[in-house]
């Protein structure tokens, strides 16, 4: 009988696992995945690591006020309606610019210039966020 390989948990990752199951490349992808999640809650929640970057202190302003709202309708209604499912996607978007943004500040204060992802994720999420608004002040929710 022949031996089962153990491979990395990844698809298509044949690396012997290294810890959790993962390959030490996988691993440490995940790691720096956790760190900026956890830099971008601390900014939403705390304003911990503010943006030094005059603009970008004011769209985190902006979005922690967004943030605060979309966390408090999720709280309100914790059921399996429309509004607790966008609240959910809502705060995964939040989540995500600020990511970008605390990756452009860190940037900027590098000397570099913030990438491109920063602009895109920016329409995106305010693009999203602006109709779910819309979406929720004619259902009342706001």
């Amino acid at each position: 009988m022949k031996r089962k390989k153990f491979v990395c948990r990844k698809n298509d990752c044949n690396q012997p696992p290294y810890m959790g199951g993962l390959c030490e490349e996988h691993h440490e992808e995940d790691l720096l995945k956790e760190q900026r999640r956890a830099v971008a809650l601390n900014l939403l929640h705390m304003s911990e690591g503010m943006p030094i970057d005059p603009e970008l202190m004011q769209e985190v302003r902006r979005l922690q006020r967004v943030f605060w709202r979309v966390c408090s309708a999720a709280i309100r209604d914790q059921g399996e309606t429309d509004v607790s499912r966008d609240a959910d996607y809502a705060i995964s978007w939040c989540i995500s610019l600020a990511q970008e943004i605390a990756d452009a500040d860190s940037a900027i204060s590098e000397g570099r210039s913030p990438t491109h992802s920063l602009q895109s994720t920016r329409d995106w999420v305010w693009d999203r966020l602006t109709a779910l608004e819309s979406k929720w002040n004619s259902a009342g929710v706001l």
